[in-house]
């Protein structure tokens, strides 16, 4: 199965991500693309093969084929973007690194990360 990539964020680094995803276009590939920059969104689109442009995160959650995000947003923004994948069953969210700015925000988000985990568990799928 080839998971369905969703941008958000689609600055100088999230280019570096789309170079890796197209290594292994066969696994991953890059199917939405948001930034409040349409030029940056449109950019990596392109970039990436022609993948969907939003203005939104959440509008990109609830209208795409998006399985996971890669988050490429300033460290004082992936808060709000780690947090809101969680609500959809079908999204994950990727982060490579930095959990926020406090210890509290590091909290929220591990705990969001192990009830979305658990969620997904065997024991979860045969309850419902």
């Amino acid at each position: 199965m080839t998971i369905n990539i969703g941008l958000i964020g689609c600055g100088g680094i999230a280019g570096e991500h789309v170079k890796g995803y197209l290594k292994v276009a066969e696994d991953a590939r890059v199917t939405a693309a948001c930034d409040v920059s349409e030029e940056n969104a449109r950019r990596r689109s392109e970039q990436a093969g022609g993948a969907r442009i939003f203005s939104d995160y959440h509008e990109m959650l609830a209208h795409s084929d998006v399985h996971a995000v890669d988050i490429c947003l300033p460290h004082h923004l992936h808060k709000d973007a780690i947090v809101a994948p969680q609500s959809s069953v079908r999204v994950r969210s990727w982060m490579r690194e930095y959990w926020g700015r406090s210890m509290s925000c590091a909290q929220r988000m591990l705990f969001i990360i192990i009830v979305y985990n658990q969620r997904q568990s065997a024991g979860a799928a045969n309850a419902r």
